[in-house]
C-alpha cells in the first residue's frame, strides 16, 4: 500500500502541513502494508493523526496564514524541504520567515549563511525575531513562517 493507492478524497487535518509528512506517511503506509494491516485502520489513523505538536502548525488570523515549526531538526535542509513544500502549495508569493536565531537545547547550531542561501533560492526574506517577543508581520505578507530551533523540555 503506497500514498497511491490511498483514496484521495480522504480528508487530513488542517491544523498541521500534511504535505510536509508525507514522506513519512509513505514510509508508514509501506510497514503497515507488510505487517498486513488492514486498509481501512490505516485511513482512520491518517484521517485523525494532529501532526506533531510544534512541527507544521497551521493557523490563521487576520487573514494571515502562520505555519510554526518548533524543533530541535531546523536546518538549511529542513528549511529547503518547507518551502519546497509550500512552493507545491503556491503560497510563497508574500511569504515572510520569521525566525528565533537562539538555538535552545540543541547541539547543532543553525547555519546563517547557508540558511540565507536556501531562503534566497525561494524569494523568502528572513526577519530575526527577539526570544519570546511578538512581531509585527511586514507589510503585505500573508503567509507568516515561525522558526525556532528548540530540544524538548
Amino acid at each position: 500500500m503506497t500514498i497511491e493507492e490511498i483514496d484521495s478524497e480522504k480528508p487530513l487535518r488542517a491544523d498541521y502541513l500534511a504535505l510536509q509528512y508525507l514522506r513519512s506517511f509513505d514510509l508508514a503506509l509501506e510497514i503497515c502494508d507488510a505487517m498486513d494491516v488492514p486498509a481501512e485502520a490505516v485511513i482512520a489513523a491518517m484521517e485523525s493523526f494532529p501532526g506533531v505538536p510544534g512541527r507544521g502548525e497551521v493557523s490563521v488570523k487576520d487573514g494571515v496564514r502562520y505555519l510554526k515549526d518548533r524543533n530541535p531538526g531546523i536546518s538549511h535542509m529542513s528549511i529547503d524541504y518547507l518551502l519546497s513544500c509550500l512552493k507545491q502549495m503556491d503560497v510563497l508569493g508574500n511569504a515572510v520567515i520569521m525566525m528565533d536565531p537562539v538555538n535552545r537545547k540543541v547541539c547543532d547550531k543553525l547555519d546563517k549563511d547557508e540558511i540565507g542561501e536556501v531562503c534566497a533560492r525561494y524569494g523568502v526574506p528572513i526577519v530575526l525575531t527577539q526570544p519570546g517577543e511578538e512581531q509585527k508581520v511586514p507589510e503585505g505578507k500573508d503567509t507568516v513562517i515561525c522558526m525556532v530551533k528548540e530540544g524538548y523540555q
